[in-house]
C-alpha cells in the first residue's frame, strides 16, 4: 500500500510489534537479573534466618527475666542442643512456651555457668531470680554458612545480649 507525504511516496509499513532479535535480548537481561538476584538472596537469608534466630533466643531469656521479676518466682529457659530448640517454663513447670530455631541455624555452643552442654542427654537451664539476676550464659548460633553469634547474659542484671564472636567462638 503507498501513500503520499508531501510529494514522495511512501510505502506504508506496519510496524506491530517486536521483532523476535528484540525479545531474545529482552529475555536474555532478565534471565541473567534473575540469577543475581537469586544468588544474592539465597547468601542473605542464611544472614538473616541468624539474625532472626539471634533475636528469638535474646526475646526469650529477656521475657524469663520479666516474668520472674513481676511474678518473683523463678524462671527457666531450657535449651535442648540436640533438638535445636529452647523453651521458657516456670519453677513449677506448669507453664511451658517452645521456641523453636530455624532449620538453617543450629546451637554452636552453649555453656551455663561455665559447663558446656552438649550431650545429646543434657540440657542446659539458665535460670532466672525474682531480684532480676541469673546464672551466666553463652549461647552461640551458628548458619549453615558458618556465620557465627554469641548471645551472653549478666550474672547481676540479667541481661541478655548479643555481642560479637570471638576467634574462639
Amino acid at each position: 500500500m503507498m501513500y503520499v507525504v508531501g510529494n514522495k511516496p511512501h510505502r506504508w509499513r506496519s510496524r506491530c510489534g517486536f521483532s523476535l532479535i528484540e525479545i531474545i535480548v529482552v529475555i536474555a537481561i532478565m534471565s541473567g537479573a534473575m540469577v543475581v538476584a537469586v544468588g544474592l538472596s539465597r547468601h542473605g537469608l542464611a544472614g538473616l534466618h541468624l539474625k532472626g534466630s539471634a533475636h528469638d533466643v535474646v526475646a526469650t531469656l529477656r521475657y524469663a527475666r520479666e516474668q520472674a521479676v513481676s511474678r518473683q518466682s523463678l524462671f527457666k529457659v531450657v535449651f535442648q542442643v540436640a533438638d535445636n530448640r529452647l523453651f521458657l517454663t516456670d519453677e513449677l513447670e506448669q507453664f511451658r512456651k517452645p521456641v523453636a530455631l530455624n532449620t538453617d541455624v543450629k546451637f554452636r555452643r552453649v555453656r551455663i555457668d561455665g559447663l558446656d552442654v552438649h550431650n545429646r542427654d543434657m540440657v542446659g537451664e539458665v535460670v532466672f531470680f525474682p531480684n532480676g539476676g541469673s546464672n551466666s550464659a553463652e549461647i552461640v548460633l551458628e548458619n549453615r554458612k558458618g556465620a557465627k553469634t554469641k548471645i551472653i547474659t549478666d550474672i547481676l542484671t540479667g541481661a541478655a545480649k548479643v555481642v560479637p564472636t570471638g576467634p574462639g567462638d
